[in-house]
């Protein structure tokens, strides 16, 4: 990973990391990242949708509140995701995009 590639990294991810007791190393050569989506579409125009289906439970909570939740707890995930799609096919993140699909209860 480059210097550059390096700051786009941190810059883009280091708010989402919650637990600032153990930030994100700026020192470190490499970053691993583990995580799967469950679905990624590559369109005929070369636009990407990648597709993660979620099964959190409602608890009783509205719709509209939840799926906002929802968002707000994965958005991190996604861009993420959106990021390893950048670097593997090689199209800028503009021509990717995201959808949660709550199965929720």
């Amino acid at each position: 990973m480059n210097d550059e590639d390096k700051q786009d990294f941190l810059s883009t991810f280091e708010p989402y990391f919650k637990n600032k007791s153990n930030p994100i190393p700026t020192n470190a050569k490499t970053y691993w990242i583990n995580g799967t989506s469950d679905l990624v579409v590559k369109q005929k125009d070369g636009t990407i949708k990648i597709y993660d289906f979620k099964s959190d439970s409602r608890n009783g909570m509205a719709l509209e509140e939840f799926r906002k939740n929802l968002k707000e707890k994965y958005e991190g995930q996604l861009e993420l995701y959106k990021y390893a799609m950048c670097k593997t096919f090689g199209v800028d993140k503009e021509d990717i995009e995201t959808e949660l699909i709550d199965l929720y209860m």
